[in-house]
């Protein structure tokens, strides 16, 4: 029974988490999130000393998620052999366009055996023009237990920076956690600023687009802004 097929009996969409690591400048600790960026919300997460370590902080992170027919995706740094096992057990002026091509059917992929339930090869390539020349951007290749359309890998590995641009941009730009001089508190004030920036995407505003930082300002001088921030459903 694949992903979507489970999700479906259980009566539940399968949820994107991306996993990826970040290094707190500040402090030199590494936290190694597990991110749904649909919710903005960091499920759990787990810390190393350094950045060499992600390799084996994330298969013990998979191990206290429960994602069972759920989508998961994680960076370069994150496609060993071991954690794609532990995952299958458990514009600015120019203009792109992207390919996507995605094979099945690989009997023919020597040593395919050590990457369990490896079912497709995903080819992503991107286009830009600018100023009126056209080029190819980057090849990026993906590999997946999954077997979904080319339409659906799209949107996963376009969702998979998520966890870039929604989490780790939103800690260093708006929080300035790079900037932080608390030794080992980082990691306490790291899971507090995970929790204000889910309840500050949570928060229904009258102005819809009202940056994080604006609704950070407004908690600060209003107390009942600050108590719908932080108790409002």
């Amino acid at each position: 029974m694949d992903i979507k097929e489970r999700k479906k009996e259980e009566g539940a969409e399968a949820r994107l988490v991306n996993i990826d690591g970040k290094t707190i400048r500040g402090s030199g600790f590494h936290v190694v999130s597990a991110w749904i960026g649909e919710h903005g919300l960091t499920l759990r997460q787990l810390t190393t000393e350094e950045k060499s370590n992600e390799i084996k902080a994330v298969p013990k992170l998979l191990d206290i998620l429960e994602v069972s027919g759920d989508v998961v995706t994680a960076d370069a740094m994150s496609c060993q052999k071991e954690i794609a096992k532990k995952i299958r057990e458990k514009g600015h002026g120019r203009v792109e366009k992207r390919e996507i091509r995605t094979v099945t059917g690989l009997e023919w992929l020597e040593s395919r055996e050590v990457w369990e339930g490896l079912r497709t090869i995903v080819q992503y390539r991107t286009f830009r023009k600018e100023k009126g020349k056209e080029m190819v951007q980057t090849d990026r290749y993906y590999i997946s237990s999954g077997d979904f359309s080319a339409e659906e890998f799209l949107r996963y590995i376009r969702g998979h920076w998520s966890i870039e641009n929604q989490l780790h941009w939103m800690l260093d730009i708006v929080f300035r956690e790079d900037e932080c001089r608390v030794g080992n508190g980082a990691l306490n004030l790291n899971i507090l600023r995970k929790m204000a920036l889910h309840r500050l995407k949570k928060m229904m505003m009258e102005k819809k687009r009202v940056s994080a930082k604006r609704r950070m300002m407004y908690a600060v001088l209003d107390s009942d802004f600050l108590y719908e921030a932080l108790f409002s459903e």
